[in-house]
């Protein structure tokens, strides 16, 4: 058998990217195990219940996820890191921050999963939270929009909705909204809310709910919210 020298080139280079093959995947699963330690696995626990879990306050989450920085840089963590940090701007109110970050994963990962699209005439969840972002930089442009300080979730009360999708449990911040809450309450004795579908859903930070016209399954949207 002859070996050419093109074949032999073929093996010459297979027998040296096998080393860098296996060093990047000993790097990519390093960097997972260091974000995961920031963010721990998911986990969906049995019958579709979901847990409320404590976590640390956003700006330390973030702080610790910054602080991973050449751990995660040129891995296949990285995409997912900055996700995740532009999630958390968002939730810390630094809109401009937010939305940089979200357009610099847009444009250095165009082809992962979160930056395309995987469904036809659906946003990519990147491109859905840079359009909220765009939202409420807008909303605040026109409105004094004012943060109440030290909310916390009421867990003497709740309310479960049951949807096709499973089952969630609602807690409300009572202290900052009284009258908002009781509303709400009020309603949900009502039955109000039953049979109505979530109308917007927003990068699964958001979701909105309460429009009646919801409830009417004519296949007609336009009226939806």
């Amino acid at each position: 058998m002859t070996i050419t020298r093109t074949t032999l080139l073929f093996f010459l280079c297979l027998f040296c990217a096998g080393p860098a093959a296996m060093a990047q995947s000993d790097r990519d699963d390093a960097a997972f195990e260091a974000l995961y330690t920031v963010f721990p696995k998911h986990v969906f626990p049995q019958r579709g219940r979901v847990q409320i879990i404590k976590t640390e306050p956003s700006d330390v989450i973030l702080q610790k996820l910054e602080s991973l920085g050449e751990k995660i840089l040129g891995t296949a963590a990285e995409p997912l890191a900055l996700f995740y940090r532009g999630n958390l701007l968002f939730k810390l109110d630094r809109f401009q921050d937010a939305l940089d970050n979200n357009l610099q994963l847009k444009r250095r990962f165009p082809k992962h999963g979160l930056c395309r699209s995987l469904i036809p005439g659906k946003p990519s969840l990147v491109d859905q939270a840079i359009q909220d972002i765009q939202s409420e930089l807008e909303v605040r442009k026109h409105y004094k929009v004012v943060k109440l300080p030290h909310a916390t979730l009421d867990f003497s009360g709740k309310a479960v909705f049951h949807t096709a999708q499973g089952s969630f449990e609602i807690h409300c911040y009572t202290d900052a909204a009284p009258q908002t809450v009781a509303n709400f309450r009020k309603l949900v004795s009502e039955g109000y809310y039953v049979g109505m579908s979530f109308h917007r859903i927003l990068s699964f930070r958001r979701m909105t709910l309460g429009c009646p016209n919801t409830k009417k399954k004519d296949g007609s949207r336009e009226r939806w919210g």
